[in-house]
């Protein structure tokens, strides 16, 4: 029953939706709907940057949170033994470092 109910609705839904198309000098032809790698980014870094032309504060702020976290991570750095207490700092210094700029990340993607 599963199997016809999603075959009859792929078929109402395809013919609701008929394929994408052009007017190309007076005739109309399918998309062509590869997009290559490079159209692809000049779009997303278009969007980025009308998104910090839109909020500025926002920019300002996590231009703001990088450099506190340099600062934070520098003054941990600092004068580090080179033994293997200096290891060990340096290691969980890493970590917080990996764990800040993945929440740093999260938080750009969940601020909408």
């Amino acid at each position: 029953d599963e199997g016809k109910m999603a075959d009859t609705l792929r078929a109402h839904y395809e013919q609701k939706r008929p394929p994408m198309q052009r007017m190309t000098g007076g005739s109309v032809d399918n998309v062509n709907r590869h997009v290559s790698w490079g159209t692809k980014v000049k779009v997303l870094l278009s969007r980025n940057a009308t998104a910090t032309r839109r909020e500025p504060l926002v920019t300002k702020v996590r231009a703001g949170q990088t450099v506190i976290t340099g600062l934070l991570i520098g003054v941990l750095f600092f004068q580090l033994d080179l033994n293997m207490a200096g290891v060990r700092n340096r290691t969980s210094v890493a970590f917080m470092l990996t764990l800040t700029q993945s929440l740093f990340g999260l938080m750009g993607v969940a601020n909408v």
